[in-house]
């Protein structure tokens, strides 16, 4: 009767192969866990911003990808084709491995829709920075905008200090807003 059997040269041969494919699986795992670690340490941010066909939000988006870029910053933008997308992109960032949320809210009704996804982003610990328009709550962690009342006061201060009589003064809205 044959009987199969590996011989000492073969069992080496194998043996050896075998601890081969287990340091390169522990390799693997530890460029993985390796790779993971460092991705967890760059900084995601999603922005949420106002429409790209405006050029003011052209050129906030160019400032924002330059910074993201020489900070290392992983950068996701959203752009929502209805300003009643806003709510549903906000509450989206909630479910999304980012670190920070970039947003603005300009029109102040979608501000109380938002607000209840706003306080369980922050609960979350993503930082929620608003831009452009004064936040009306408390759910976020920085302001990034101007004091529209006293740029309008600097604006009449100035008409005032450099009219002289006769002048024409004409003040209009812009025709994309």
């Amino acid at each position: 009767m044959k009987t199969n059997s590996v011989s000492g040269e073969r069992k080496g041969i194998l043996a050896a192969e075998i601890l081969i494919c287990i340091l390169i699986l522990a390799s693997a795992t530890v460029i993985y866990t390796k790779k993971r670690e460092e991705n967890k340490s760059t900084i995601r941010v999603a922005a949420i911003l106002g429409s790209e066909k405006i050029s003011f939000w052209e050129e906030v988006r160019k400032g924002l990808r330059q910074a993201a870029k020489e900070q290392g910053i992983l950068l996701t933008e959203y752009t929502p084709e209805d300003e009643a997308n806003f709510p549903d992109l906000i509450e989206s960032a909630y479910y999304m491995d980012v670190n920070a949320i970039a947003i603005c809210i300009y029109e102040s009704d979608m501000w109380e829709e938002c607000e209840p996804i706003l306080k369980k982003i922050r609960e979350k610990g993503i930082k929620v920075i608003v831009t452009d328009t004064p936040p009306k709550t408390e759910d976020y962690d920085a302001y990034i905008g101007l004091d529209n009342y006293a740029v309008g006061q600097k604006m009449a201060e100035n008409i005032y200090e450099n009219y002289t009589e006769g002048q024409s003064i004409l003040i209009r809205k812009p025709a994309s807003q």
